[in-house]
């Protein structure tokens, strides 16, 4: 299925599971509303287009919240996360 707005095509696989982890929230929960809060990480070195198609898969399977994870940068020259540790 592709998105007549973009072009592009959603990950079936993906918009597979994020409907059934969607049902089974709706069936655990059944006096809540589903929030429809979908977090993103990526790597920097992952293109745009393969994170466009996991989000519009994301909002075709009804998770309208779509948020990205982020790590802050590390202040001066000094890297961040477990190797600078070493």
């Amino acid at each position: 299925m592709k998105d007549s707005a973009t072009g592009d095509a959603k990950i079936p696989e993906l918009a597979d599971q994020l409907v059934t982890a969607k049902n089974n929230y709706k069936l655990l929960h059944p006096s809540e509303d589903f929030k429809g809060v979908c977090i993103i990480q990526s790597d920097k070195s992952v293109e745009f287009k393969i994170l466009r198609k996991v989000m519009f898969s994301a909002a075709t399977a009804g998770y309208q919240n779509v948020n990205f994870a982020v790590r802050p940068k590390a202040k001066g020259n000094v890297a961040a996360g477990p190797a600078a540790a070493e």
